[in-house]
């Protein structure tokens, strides 16, 4: 069964994970899931056209209570898409491209910056550093490259997690390599 509903393959769920409203996240799972008979798990893991699933899209966002209610209703966080990455990846991305998109579609920039900053948090306690050292297929790359580029918080707090004092990443500080 095929529940995309928008271009690029988005579901009413990956739509619901970039906004900041968990009840409306509640409503539309529950109107959404009851007349096409579809388990939520399944409409929580189908991913779209870029392979993102709307956990990786919560993440990118920050959307820590859309992102803990999507888990407690069975999403996987190490799920890996067609790339290589997990949400880990999602998170560490740059803040100021999710904040644009925020932007765009009338949010407040501040939400994804304080909700990326919270879910690295509960990340960082929740999986050992074997998530973080998970390699991206396309480039090579890892979470804690993506948290170089996109934030010194993040890239200290991984490196921190990581016990990283390799100069080969010290060396890539404030550098585009994507």
């Amino acid at each position: 069964t095929d529940y995309r509903v928008y271009d690029g393959g988005n579901t009413v769920m990956h739509v619901a994970a970039s906004n900041f409203d968990v009840d409306l996240f509640r409503d539309l799972a529950e109107a959404y899931r009851a007349p096409h008979e579809v388990s939520i798990v399944d409409m929580l893991t189908l991913p779209d056209s870029d392979g993102e699933t709307p956990l990786m899209v919560a993440a990118f966002y920050g959307n820590f209570n859309v992102f803990k209610h999507m888990v407690q209703l069975g999403a996987d966080p190490t799920q890996i898409n067609i790339h290589g990455m997990h949400c880990g990846f999602y998170v560490c991305r740059t803040v100021s491209e999710a904040a644009f998109k925020q932007n765009l579609q009338g949010g407040d920039i501040r939400n994804v910056i304080d909700g990326k900053n919270e879910l690295l948090q509960h990340l960082i306690k929740t999986y050992d550093s074997s998530y973080w050292r998970q390699v991206e297929l396309e480039t090579g790359n890892t979470p804690l490259l993506h948290a170089l580029v996109s934030a010194d918080v993040q890239f200290h707090q991984l490196q921190t997690l990581l016990s990283v004092s390799d100069p080969f990443y010290e060396n890539k500080r404030g550098r585009n390599f994507f």
